[in-house]
C-alpha cells in the first residue's frame, strides 16, 4: 500500500459505527440539523396569513403553558386548537400543550382526554403508527403517556381504560421516537419520565387488581435509579415476596445495576459499585444474583489498570457461579478476554484464548459475533497482525445469522485490509466484498465509504471511467460527507488527490464548498414533505426553536445539573416541562427527518453548517 493512502484509510476506519445508531452519530446528526435550524431562523420568509397557522398557534399555546393566563384566554386557544386536524404535522405538539394547559387549570378530565388522544394516536398500529413508518409519530407521546398515567393513578380507572393504557404503553415503548426521548448520551434526555411511567403503570394495574401488576413492577425495578418507595410499592413488593417472585437481594441487584449503568453522578456510581460488590459477597443470595452483581462491578472497573487482576478474578467467579452456562457466562468470558488485551500489561495470548472459547462454547450468540469481530480486527490491524487469520475470523462473522451489529464491519474491514496489502487478487476480492455489502445492505452505515473505496480500487487498477462513475454517484448522494468530498477531489485531480488533506484553493471542489457556505444553501436544503421536516421548519420559522434553546441553555447553570437528573417534580414546579419535552421531541424529529429518505439533502446537507456553530 502506498504511504500517501494513509489519510483516506485512516479517515475511513476512524470511529467505526457499531450498528446503525452510535452515540457519536446521533449527536452529530442532531448538532448538524439543529445548526441548520439556528442558522436559518431569520432566512425563511413568513407565509401569507390567509388562515389559522398551526405553527403560530403552537407558539401561543406554549407561551400560555408557561405564563398561565386567565381561563377565558385559554378557552379561546382551545377553541382554535379544535379546528386543527390530526393530519397537521403540528397536531401532536398542540395536543400535548392542550393537555398541559388543562392540567394547569385543574381540569383533570379534559387533560386526561388530550393526553390519552395523543398517546393513542402515536401508538396507531404496532407495525405502522400514524405516519406509516412505525416510529411513533412524535416523541411527545412519551410525555403524554406519563401524564395520562399520572391522572389515571390519581382516580379510579375503568377496566376499559386500564386495558387501553396497557396496550398503548406496550406499543409506544417499542417505537423509535418514544425510546429516543428516554436514552441520553452526549445530549440530555428524560429517563426519569420513563421510570415514573413504568412505576405508575404498575400502580394503575395493582389498583385495578390486574395480574400484570407484578410483572410491570418488576420491569420498573430494572430501570429504577431513585430507589424511593411509596406505600403501594411496599404492598407490591410484599406480594412478590409472598409468591416467591423476587428476593430482597434481587431487588438490590436491580436497583444498583441501574444506578451504576445509567446515573451520570460519579459518587452515586461509586456507591452502587461497592453495594454490588457486597451483594456478591453475600453467600445467602442466589448464585445468579451474586454472579450478575460481580459482573456489573467488574464491568464498571474494566479500564482500571490498578484493579486489572481483581477484575479478571471476579469475572472468573461470575462465570463459575452460573456454571459456565447462559448469557451471563458468555458475557463474563467475553469481558475477561477484552480486559486481558485492553488494559496494560496487554496479554494477547489469553485474549485470544478467552474469545476463542466464547465463539466455540456459545456459537451463534451476540457474544460470539463480538468475539469474532474483536479477534479479526486484532489480527488485521492490531499488534498481533496476521492478515490471513483476521480474514478468516471476519469470514466466519459474515457466515453467522444477521442477529448482531457487526455485519457491516465483517464486509468493510476485510476489504480495507486487502486494499492495504495491495496485490491484484487482493483488490479484486476487496471490490467483491464491497459490492456484496452494498447489494445486501444498501442503506448500511458503511454505504458511503464502500462506494468511495470501490472508486479507489477502480482508480488503482486503471479503470478510470468506472472510478469516475463511483465518485460521481457518491458526490450526487452525499456532496458534503467526508467521503463525498474525497470523491469530488478525485474527480478534480485523479490519484493526485490521495495525499491532499483539503481541496486545493481554487479547485472546483473548493469553489463549490465556498459558494455553498457563503450562500448558506444547506440552511434551507433540509426540505421534504414529511411531518418531521414540517415540524422542524415550523420551529425555525416561528422562532419557537430559538426560545426553547434559550430556556434549555439556562437549565444547566440554574440547577447545576443535566436535565437527565432533574426530578420531574422540579421541572413542573418551575414550568419547564413543556420546553424540555418539545425541545427533545424536535431532536427526535431532526433524526427522523434525516432518515426519512436517503436523499443528498437529508443525509448530508446539514453537515456544512457545523463550522458555523462550532
Amino acid at each position: 500500500m502506498e504511504p500517501s493512502m494513509n489519510i483516506e484509510r485512516a479517515q475511513s476506519t476512524l470511529h467505526p459505527p457499531r450498528g446503525t445508531w452510535s452515540a457519536a452519530r446521533v449527536s452529530a446528526i442532531f448538532v448538524a440539523t439543529l445548526g441548520w435550524l439556528a442558522a436559518g431562523c431569520t432566512k425563511v420568509p413568513e407565509p401569507a396569513a390567509a388562515r389559522e397557522d398551526p405553527a403560530r398557534l403552537t407558539v401561543s399555546l406554549f407561551k400560555a403553558s408557561v405564563d398561565r393566563p386567565p381561563q377565558p384566554e385559554i378557552d379561546a386557544l382551545m377553541s382554535r386548537f379544535r379546528a386543527v386536524p390530526k393530519s397537521s404535522p403540528d397536531w401532536p405538539t398542540l395536543a400535548y400543550l392542550a393537555g398541559e394547559l388543562h392540567r394547569n387549570g385543574n381540569r383533570p378530565n379534559e387533560a386526561k382526554a388530550e393526553f390519552r388522544s395523543l398517546a393513542v394516536w402515536a401508538a396507531g398500529s404496532p407495525e405502522k403508527g400514524p405516519y406509516g413508518d412505525g416510529w411513533g409519530g412524535s416523541g411527545l407521546a412519551a410525555v403524554a403517556l406519563w401524564r395520562w398515567l399520572q391522572l389515571l393513578n390519581s382516580a379510579d380507572a375503568s377496566p376499559e381504560e386500564v386495558d387501553k393504557v396497557l396496550e398503548v404503553a406496550r406499543t409506544l415503548h417499542r417505537t423509535r421516537l418514544v425510546v429516543g426521548m428516554f436514552h441520553s448520551s452526549l445530549l440530555p434526555a428524560i429517563p426519569l419520565v420513563e421510570e415514573e411511567s413504568a412505576r405508575l403503570l404498575s400502580h394503575v394495574l395493582w389498583k385495578a387488581g390486574r395480574p400484570e401488576a407484578l410483572a410491570a413492577f418488576t420491569s420498573f425495578l430494572t430501570i429504577d435509579s431513585q430507589g424511593t418507595r411509596e406505600p403501594i410499592d411496599d404492598e407490591i413488593v410484599a406480594a412478590m415476596f409472598a409468591r416467591d417472585l423476587a428476593t430482597p437481594e434481587r431487588l438490590e441487584l436491580f436497583r444498583f445495576r441501574r444506578q451504576l449503568g445509567y446515573t451520570t453522578i460519579e459518587q452515586v456510581k461509586a456507591v452502587a459499585a461497592e453495594r454490588l460488590h457486597d451483594l456478591w459477597r453475600n453467600e445467602r443470595a442466589p448464585a445468579d444474583v451474586r454472579a450478575e452483581a460481580i459482573y456489573e462491578w467488574a464491568n464498571h472497573h474494566r479500564r482500571s489498570q490498578q484493579r486489572k487482576r481483581e477484575v479478571l478474578d471476579r469475572l472468573s467467579d461470575a462465570y463459575d457461579l452460573v456454571g459456565g452456562k447462559g448469557r451471563l457466562a458468555e458475557k463474563s468470558l467475553l469481558l475477561r478476554g477484552m480486559v486481558h488485551n485492553s488494559v496494560p500489561p496487554r496479554d494477547p495470548e489469553n485474549f485470544f484464548a478467552d474469545l476463542d472459547r466464547v465463539s466455540t462454547l456459545f456459537p451463534g450468540s451476540a457474544s460470539a459475533a463480538e468475539a469474532l469481530y474483536q479477534m479479526g480486527m486484532e489480527r488485521l490491524f492490531g499488534a498481533s497482525a496476521d492478515v490471513e487469520a483476521g480474514l478468516a475470523y471476519l469470514a466466519a462473522l459474515r457466515g453467522m445469522a444477521n442477529n448482531h451489529d457487526r455485519m457491516d464491519s465483517a464486509y468493510f474491514y476485510p476489504a480495507i485490509a486487502l486494499i492495504d496489502r495491495g496485490g491484484k487478487p487482493d483488490l479484486e476480492n476487496a471490490d467483491g466484498l464491497l459490492a456484496e455489502y452494498l447489494d445486501k445492505m444498501p442503506n448500511g452505515p458503511f454505504r458511503l465509504r464502500s462506494i468511495f473505496w470501490r472508486g479507489r480500487i477502480a482508480e488503482m487498477e486503471g479503470r478510470e471511467e468506472e472510478a469516475r462513475s463511483h465518485f460521481r454517484s457518491l458526490v450526487t448522494q452525499a456532496p458534503y460527507d467526508y467521503h463525498g468530498l474525497r470523491a469530488s477531489m478525485h474527480l478534480d485531480h485523479g490519484s493526485d488527490a490521495i495525499p491532499m488533506v483539503l481541496p486545493p484553493e481554487g479547485s472546483p471542489t473548493w469553489n463549490r464548498l465556498r459558494s455553498a457556505y457563503r450562500e448558506s444553501r444547506p440552511d434551507a436544503a433540509l426540505a421534504d414533505d414529511t411531518p418531521y421536516h414540517a415540524r422542524l421548519g415550523a420551529a425555525m420559522r416561528t422562532g419557537l426553536y430559538a426560545e426553547l434553546l434559550r430556556i434549555s441553555n439556562e437549565i444547566g447553570p440554574r440547577f447545576r445539573n443535566r436535565v437527565d437528573n432533574i426530578p420531574t417534580r422540579v421541572l413542573d414546579e418551575n414550568r419547564l416541562m413543556p420546553a424540555v419535552a418539545i425541545l427533545l421531541s424536535l431532536r427526535q424529529d431532526a433524526m427522523a427527518a434525516r432518515d426519512a429518505r436517503s436523499s443528498a439533502e437529508n443525509w448530508t446537507a446539514p453537515r456544512i453548517v457545523e463550522p458555523k456553530i462550532l
